[in-house]
């Protein structure tokens, strides 16, 4: 059975935001680094991921360029709500990973929501630090 790879993180930073063109150089860097890590993985892994842009839509390139499986799971808006959505999004990636690779930026706090759900479940946890 092929195993599963969670692969989170960061979006890019908001264009109004403070240090926009720093954060934005951490954002490309985090960016290499997840092609990188998708580049690593064992031949026929799967690559999960929640399908938001950034460190999401990387990975999941990323490996259909490496011609891997990948699953995303979407966050459901209209069935759980703005707020609750990503929450069940995050738990449904680690509820199907074998391992988790999280890509944090200091504005990525659902990265870290996912990262504390892996570790509840005793799921192996790899935080990539750029």
């Amino acid at each position: 059975m092929s195993r599963r790879y969670g692969v989170i993180g960061c979006r890019p930073p908001p264009e109004d935001s403070l240090d926009y063109e720093v954060k934005m150089v951490l954002f490309l860097s985090i960016c290499e680094a997840v092609i990188e890590a998708v580049n690593e993985l064992p031949d026929g892994s799967v690559v999960v991921s929640g399908g938001a842009k950034g460190v999401d839509s990387v990975a999941v390139t990323a490996a259909k360029a490496r011609g891997l499986e990948t699953k995303e799971h979407l966050p459901d808006y209209a069935r759980y709500g703005a707020k609750m959505a990503p929450i069940v999004r995050n738990i449904l990636i680690v509820d199907d990973s074998d391992e988790l690779i999280a890509f944090p930026a200091p504005w990525s706090t659902g990265t870290w929501h996912a990262i504390g759900e892996a570790r509840n479940r005793e799921k192996p946890v790899c935080v990539m630090k750029i």
